[in-house]
C-alpha cells in the first residue's frame, strides 16, 4: 500500500521494511523453542528448572546449526487456553524462559503464546528483550480446535504497544492460522489484506496442524 499524506507515510514507516532489516539476511530461517509443558498441564510432570535448561540446550543447538532467528513458545501445552484465558503462570514462566534464551544467543528472539494471548505476548516480549511477537489471530475471526470462537486483536495490540513505547517490537502476524478455522469468506488474500492495513511487519502462512506443510 502506498499512502501520500504525511501522516500515513510516518504510521506505516514505523513497520519492518525488509526481515534483512532485523535477521540480517534476506531469507531467514527460525527455528523454534518449543517450551515443555507448562505447570498445570497435562504433560508437565517435572520443574520450571528443567523447562529453562532445555530451553536454554535448543537455543544453543539452533543457533550452532546456524538458523538466524528464533521463537520461543509454549508449544506443549496441550490442550490450550485461548486469548485471555491463559494462565498468568504461563505469561510468568515463558517470560523468564525468553528472557534466558535473549541472553543466552546472538541472533533475534521472539514470543508467541498459544492460543492468541495477544496482550500476553507481548508482555512476554517486554519483559525478555524479544524483538518480535508472533500473533496467532492478528485480525479476523476464526474458531479455534479447543471450540472457541475469536478475533483478531490488532486493535489493543497496537495501541498497548504505542502505550509502552514499544514499537520496536515487531508483529509478525499469521494469516489462516494452523489449529483453526477461519470464517466463510475470509480467503487468505482477504486476511492478507487486512493483516498488512493493521500494521503488520510480517505473515505467517502454515499448514493445517503442526508439522504439515
Amino acid at each position: 500500500m502506498v499512502y501520500k499524506a504525511e501522516w500515513a507515510k510516518k504510521l506505516y514507516g514505523k513497520r519492518l521494511d525488509s526481515l534483512e532489516d532485523l535477521f540480517g539476511v534476506n531469507k531467514p530461517i527460525i527455528g523454534m523453542i518449543h517450551l515443555l509443558p507448562m505447570p498445570g498441564a497435562p504433560g508437565c510432570d517435572h520443574d520450571v528448572d528443567l523447562i529453562l535448561e532445555k530451553a536454554l540446550e535448543d537455543a544453543e543447538k539452533l543457533e550452532d546449526g546456524g538458523v538466524d532467528g528464533l521463537i520461543v513458545e509454549n508449544m506443549w501445552d496441550i490442550p490450550y487456553f485461548v486469548g485471555s484465558d491463559i494462565p498468568p503462570e504461563t505469561i510468568a514462566i515463558q517470560s523468564v524462559a525468553a528472557r534466558k534464551v535473549v541472553e543466552k544467543v546472538d541472533i533475534p528472539v521472539g514470543a508467541n503464546v498459544i492460543h492468541n494471548a495477544g496482550r500476553g505476548d507481548l508482555a512476554v516480549a517486554l519483559a525478555s528483550g524479544a524483538k518480535f511477537m508472533r500473533i496467532c489471530l492478528f485480525t479476523g475471526a476464526q474458531v479455534w480446535d479447543t471450540g472457541e470462537f475469536d478475533h483478531g486483536v490488532a486493535a489493543e495490540l497496537t495501541r498497548l504497544r504505542r502505550y509502552f513505547n514499544a514499537e520496536d517490537i515487531r508483529i509478525f502476524a499469521d494469516i489462516d492460522k494452523k489449529h483453526a478455522k477461519v470464517f466463510p469468506g475470509i480467503d487468505l488474500r482477504t486476511h492478507a489484506i487486512w493483516s498488512e492495513y493493521y500494521l503488520a511487519d510480517a505473515l505467517i502462512v502454515t499448514g493445517e496442524m503442526t508439522g504439515r506443510p
